[in-house]
């Protein structure tokens, strides 16, 4: 069954690459929104099996993305990427209800594996 992933994310080249990346997964859809705004708007109307977002973008940080969602009783899994690291940062995103914080920059390969494994606990869970 194909599993659907969203990208919130406002860099093109780093969307791009997320994109081509994540697309090498087998039986993944990737789905991009250019800001928090337009994610939420995505997500609600079709629902995705996980979040891969930014934490700064315009119109709505990542945090308050997965907030959002959250709220709205998503239980996917929520990634959160950012170049602005911190303890403080870790904690808010813990109680956001992140999945994981990403730290920039990183490799690839490395958030590929991390994406097709929060996809295989997305598939147990379903067929549990």
């Amino acid at each position: 069954m194909t599993k659907r992933i969203l990208i919130a994310e406002d860099d093109t080249a780093i969307a791009m690459t997320l994109m081509i990346g994540l697309r090498s997964i087998p039986d993944v859809e990737v789905v991009r929104a250019y800001h928090g705004e337009e994610a939420l708007n995505i997500w609600l109307h079709e629902p995705c099996d996980i979040l891969l977002t930014d934490h700064h973008m315009r119109e709505m940080s990542g945090l308050d993305l997965i907030r959002a969602l959250r709220s709205q009783g998503a239980t996917q899994p929520m990634l959160m990427i950012t170049a602005y690291d911190s303890v403080k940062l870790q904690r808010e995103a813990r109680e956001a209800g992140a999945t994981e914080l990403i730290a920039k920059p990183f490799f690839i390969d490395q958030l590929i594996d991390k994406v097709s494994e929060k996809l295989l606990d997305v598939s147990v869970v379903n067929h549990a």
